[in-house]
Protein backbone atom coordinates (compact mmCIF):
# COMPACT_ATOMS: atom_id res chain seq x y z
CA UNK A 1 0.00 0.00 0.00
CA UNK A 2 1.23 3.48 -0.84
CA UNK A 3 0.10 6.75 0.70
CA UNK A 4 0.41 9.96 -1.29
CA UNK A 5 -0.24 13.41 0.10
CA UNK A 6 -1.63 15.81 -2.49
CA UNK A 7 -2.23 19.49 -1.83
CA UNK A 8 -5.41 19.70 -3.83
CA UNK A 9 -5.74 23.47 -3.78
CA UNK A 10 -4.78 23.81 -7.45
CA UNK A 11 -6.96 22.86 -10.41
CA UNK A 12 -4.32 20.47 -11.73
CA UNK A 13 -4.14 18.63 -8.40
CA UNK A 14 -7.93 18.35 -8.25
CA UNK A 15 -7.94 16.80 -11.73
CA UNK A 16 -5.25 14.35 -10.62
CA UNK A 17 -7.34 13.30 -7.62
CA UNK A 18 -10.38 12.84 -9.87
CA UNK A 19 -8.33 10.66 -12.20
CA UNK A 20 -7.11 8.50 -9.33
CA UNK A 21 -10.69 8.18 -7.99
CA UNK A 22 -11.77 6.65 -11.30
CA UNK A 23 -9.14 3.90 -11.12
CA UNK A 24 -10.53 0.61 -9.78
CA UNK A 25 -7.40 -0.21 -7.76
CA UNK A 26 -7.17 3.11 -5.90
CA UNK A 27 -9.09 4.59 -2.98
CA UNK A 28 -9.07 8.24 -1.97
CA UNK A 29 -9.38 8.83 1.78
CA UNK A 30 -10.48 12.37 2.46
CA UNK A 31 -11.06 12.24 6.23
CA UNK A 32 -8.44 11.00 8.64
CA UNK A 33 -8.73 10.03 12.27
CA UNK A 34 -6.56 11.63 14.97
CA UNK A 35 -3.93 8.88 14.87
CA UNK A 36 -3.48 9.20 11.11
CA UNK A 37 -3.22 13.00 11.32
CA UNK A 38 -0.54 12.64 14.02
CA UNK A 39 1.38 10.13 11.87
CA UNK A 40 1.35 12.42 8.84
CA UNK A 41 2.59 15.30 11.01
CA UNK A 42 5.47 13.15 12.29
CA UNK A 43 6.38 12.22 8.72
CA UNK A 44 6.39 15.87 7.64
CA UNK A 45 8.60 16.78 10.61
CA UNK A 46 11.02 13.94 9.86
CA UNK A 47 10.36 12.19 13.18
CA UNK A 48 9.94 8.70 11.74
CA UNK A 49 12.03 5.59 12.21
CA UNK A 50 13.10 3.70 9.10
CA UNK A 51 14.11 0.06 9.20
CA UNK A 52 14.83 -2.72 6.71
CA UNK A 53 13.19 -5.40 8.88
CA UNK A 54 11.48 -6.02 12.22
CA UNK A 55 14.75 -6.70 14.08
CA UNK A 56 16.26 -3.41 12.94
CA UNK A 57 13.03 -1.59 13.82
CA UNK A 58 13.09 -2.94 17.37
CA UNK A 59 16.73 -1.90 17.78
CA UNK A 60 15.90 1.62 16.60
CA UNK A 61 12.87 1.88 18.86
CA UNK A 62 14.98 0.99 21.93
CA UNK A 63 17.35 3.93 21.32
Amino acid sequence: MIYIAIDNSSTTAKKMVQLIEEMPFATIYRDFNTTTKKAFKEIEEGRTIKAENATELLKNLKK
